[in-house]
């Protein structure tokens, strides 16, 4: 904000970021809106936006941008500036797929390493026994 003589304190800018508001706030909405209707003309699927907003590369360019160290905060410019590719919607729709089968397969695997985990922790004190 300018710092204009005779102005000296935040009630005598009141005029001046009514007027700013006034400007701003309708210049968004109508970015709003043209981004609502070009993500409905590209047809986006939400699976899809999920599992790219939980990328690596989302995420980097997401915690590249954060501001504090006590608690990382990612500014609101940041989360509107960070683009992500969208494919056309049959595309889309098969990287989903292949997503969600390997997040089933990582979710088995987890699984498993669970029940062997536990398995090898019962076995252990039987082996020690023998050992010894």
């Amino acid at each position: 904000m300018r710092k204009d003589k005779g102005l000296n304190g935040d009630l005598d800018r009141l005029p001046m970021l009514t007027w700013i508001m006034f400007l701003k706030f309708p210049d968004d909405t109508e970015q709003i809106r043209q981004e609502e209707a070009k993500m409905a003309r590209e047809r986006v699927e939400s699976r899809f936006i999920w599992h790219m907003l939980r990328s690596r590369t989302v995420f980097e360019k997401a915690w590249s941008s954060t501001t504090g160290s006590a608690q990382p905060t990612i500014p609101l410019r940041a989360i509107r500036e960070l683009s992500v590719p969208v494919p056309p919607h049959a595309e889309q729709l098969r990287i989903v797929d292949e997503l969600d089968a390997l997040t089933a397969q990582v979710d088995a695997l987890k699984k498993l390493q669970a029940e062997t985990t536990a398995e090898l922790k019962a076995l252990l004190p039987s082996a020690l026994d023998k050992a010894f």
